[in-house]
C-alpha cells in the first residue's frame, strides 16, 4: 500500500471520528445526562483529532498538491462543536452550588426525582409535581439549567416530547406547557386508575399479610382517583 493511500486511509479515520463526536454532542439527550467529566474527554478528544487530520493533510498535500480535500467543512464541523460542548460544560458548572449559595442548594441532590418515560400516564402528576418543587422553584437555577434537569429526568417517549427543542432559556416553560398538554390528560389518568384497580390480582392466601398488601393496592388507587376526580383525598387513612 502506499503512502500516499495510508495516509488518506488515516484522514478518513479521523474524520469518522469527529463526526461520531459532533453526533454525540448534537443529541440533546446525550448532552443532558453527560457529567462535565464526559464533557471534558469529548472535547479533549475532539483537539487531538483535529490536530491529527492537520497532521495528516500535511503530510499528504506534501505527496499530492492537487489533493482536493474540503478542509473547511471539517473545521466548520469542529468549531460547532466545540462551541457545543463549551456550552454544556458552562451550564454544567453553573448548576453546582457556589459558596454563597450552599446553604439554598445544598439539598438539591439529597431529592430523588424519579424518572418519567410518558408509558403512565398517571405518574406524570407525581412527577410532574416533585419537578416543579424541587427544580423549578429553585432560584439559583437559570430557566436553562432547569431545562437540563428536566432533560435528565425524562426518558424515552417523554423525552422525545422536548427532545428537539434547543436548550436555551426560552425553552423551559415551552417544555413544560408541551409535557402538559401531552400527559396531564384527566380522563385518561382516571381510566388508567379504574384500569389498574380491576387488575390487582385476587388474594391466593388470607394471611395478615396478603390482607395488608391488598387493601394498600386498593387504597393507593382510590386515593388517586379521589384526587383526580376532586381535588382532594376523600378516604384519609
Amino acid at each position: 500500500m502506499s503512502e500516499l493511500k495510508k495516509l488518506k486511509i488515516a484522514r478518513a479515520h479521523c474524520k469518522g471520528a469527529l463526526t461520531r463526536i459532533e453526533s454525540f454532542v448534537r443529541e440533546p439527550a446525550n448532552i443532558a445526562s453527560a457529567t462535565i467529566d464526559i464533557l471534558e474527554a469529548c472535547k479533549d478528544k475532539l483537539i487531538s483529532v483535529l490536530k491529527q487530520y492537520e497532521s495528516i493533510q500535511l503530510d499528504t498535500l506534501s505527496l499530492d498538491e492537487e489533493d482536493s480535500e474540503d478542509i473547511g467543512e471539517m473545521e466548520d464541523k469542529y468549531y460547532m462543536t466545540l462551541g457545543n460542548i463549551n456550552e454544556a460544560i458552562k451550564i454544567l458548572n453553573k448548576s453546582e452550588p457556589s459558596q454563597s449559595n450552599c446553604m439554598s442548594s445544598s439539598k438539591l441532590p439529597n431529592v430523588e426525582i424519579s424518572t418519567f418515560d410518558g408509558k403512565n400516564c398517571t405518574k406524570f402528576k407525581p412527577f410532574y409535581e416533585l419537578f416543579i418543587a424541587v427544580i423549578d422553584n429553585n432560584r439559583t437555577l437559570s430557566d436553562t439549567q432547569k431545562l437540563f434537569y428536566l432533560h435528565k429526568y425524562l426518558l424515552d417517549e417523554a423525552l422525545s416530547v422536548i427532545v428537539n427543542m434547543p436548550l436555551v432559556n426560552k425553552s423551559y416553560q415551552k417544555a413544560l406547557t408541551l409535557l402538559k398538554k401531552r400527559f396531564d390528560n384527566k380522563t385518561r389518568s382516571i381510566c388508567n386508575h379504574i384500569n389498574i384497580l380491576l387488575d390487582i390480582p385476587p388474594m391466593l392466601k388470607g394471611t395478615a399479610a396478603s390482607i395488608r398488601t391488598f387493601i394498600s393496592q386498593v387504597q393507593q388507587q382510590l386515593h388517586a382517583l379521589n384526587f383526580n376526580l376532586f381535588g382532594f383525598n376523600l378516604y384519609p387513612q
